[in-house]
């Protein structure tokens, strides 16, 4: 199977932002960013966003947000390239995609992803309340 290409497309600098945090955790030598910076205009980020998805088969784009340029100009291209494009992204998302880009396309891989970031969002007051205070903090997990 072909190793999956993640590219981060947000505003502005966060997905450097983003990839620096990542860093810690991962090797995110091989993700793209490809921001949208103020005085960009559209037409541009788009012929960019083109340019991308000829060059990579097997792409997993994330975005910030669902209603945000980033998002609806990769939504365009939709029915020409064969990505995956999912927005909301957060550092775990980003981290989960890295660890299996060589594992799984990019359709699994988005799938993976936000299960995974559905089961790490939580209420840590409820946790508390719930008698769940075991956090190993040198390991991180409960």
């Amino acid at each position: 199977m072909m190793e999956t290409k993640i590219v981060l497309a947000m505003h502005n600098e966060l997905s450097e932002a983003f990839l620096l945090a990542a860093s810690h955790f991962v090797d995110t030598n091989d993700v793209i960013c490809l921001s949208l910076l103020e005085g960009d205009t559209l037409d541009d980020y788009r012929d960019r966003i083109d340019l991308l998805l000829r060059e990579f088969d097997n792409c997993l784009v994330l975005t910030d947000l669902l209603t945000g340029a980033c998002t609806i100009s990769f939504m365009q291209f939709l029915n020409k390239y064969p990505f995956s494009l999912v927005s909301g992204t957060n550092l775990v998302m980003l981290v989960e995609a890295i660890e299996n880009k060589e594992l799984f396309s990019n359709f699994e891989l988005a799938d993976l992803i936000i299960k995974k970031s559905k089961e790490d969002i939580q209420n840590c007051n409820q946790l508390i309340e719930q008698g769940m205070n075991g956090l190993n903090e040198e390991e991180g997990v409960l």
